[in-house]
């Protein structure tokens, strides 16, 4: 009887998935298959009709830590207590500042320097509307090089060229920053990573549904221990006809980068 309802249900949710924004569709092995079907016009973050709705909405994300942010934070403060001098932070995916805006607060003067790395579109603004002497944007990952804490909520899974997963990256780098702060990333340890296609409303989103331990073990490779992980129901990814690789919780992590012996 189960089966029956989760396949009835399956079945509206893949009739309904243009239609229900949140709602995912498929499982592919790359970006360019999970987006064969839509309009390449409604793909992506980095166009002007998604700006404007960050512009609407911008005021009130900025008022209030949201529920999968709170270790974040919680990490955040207390790696700065230990900065005498201040810090910097390398903000990826960081939209027009939600999450500086919210930490500036906490920091207490303390902050040297937040980098939002961003589409072009979003950096343009940006750098219009929202830069100061801390707060700047940049479109180039590599930019993080030399930075306390890289930082980044929701959105590494989005990003195409990180199929390989954040490590290869970071690997790239010339100085490889000392903290990395993840969170509300889709993972699981049954399959290899993965990509499924959102709806986000306006557009639709491909993302990545890592393979957690392969992360982990990649980050590992390249230097870096896991300090904490956590889990939210905030958000989960309900992929139609694929239960068992649907993620119902997400994940957060924070590593440290080992000192040299």
């Amino acid at each position: 009887m189960k089966k029956i309802i989760y396949l009835m249900l399956d079945f509206i949710l893949y009739l309904k998935f243009k239609k229900t924004y949140g709602a995912f569709r498929g499982c592919y092995d790359t970006f360019d298959e999970a987006v064969k079907n839509i309009d390449p016009r409604r793909i992506g973050y980095d166009n002007y009709e998604i700006i404007d709705k960050y512009l609407k909405t911008y005021e009130s994300t900025i008022k209030k830590i949201s529920e999968p942010e709170y270790p974040m934070f919680f990490w955040l403060k207390n790696i700065l207590d230990d900065y005498d001098n201040g810090l910097t932070v390398f903000d990826f995916g960081g939209n027009f500042g939600t999450h500086f805006y919210k930490f500036y607060k906490f920091a207490r003067g303390k902050l040297i320097k937040w980098t939002i790395c961003e589409v072009e579109s979003i950096c343009k603004v940006g750098r219009e509307k929202f830069s100061n002497n801390i707060l700047d944007f940049t479109t180039n990952f590599n930019d993080c090089s030399g930075y306390d804490i890289f930082f980044s909520s929701g959105a590494i899974q989005y990003v195409k060229s990180l199929s390989v997963s954040l490590s290869l990256s970071l690997s790239r780098v010339t100085q490889k920053p000392k903290h990395i702060l993840l969170g509300r990333l889709p993972m699981q340890n049954s399959f290899k990573t993965f990509v499924t296609l959102q709806n986000g409303g306006s557009n639709f989103y491909p993302q990545y549904v890592f393979n957690r331990n392969d992360f982990i073990q990649g980050m590992s490779e390249i230097g870096y221990e896991l300090i904490d992980d956590w889990r939210s129901r905030f958000d989960s990814c309900v992929i139609p006809f694929n239960r068992d690789k649907s993620v119902y919780e997400y994940t957060g992590l924070y590593f440290r980068l080992r000192a040299r012996s």
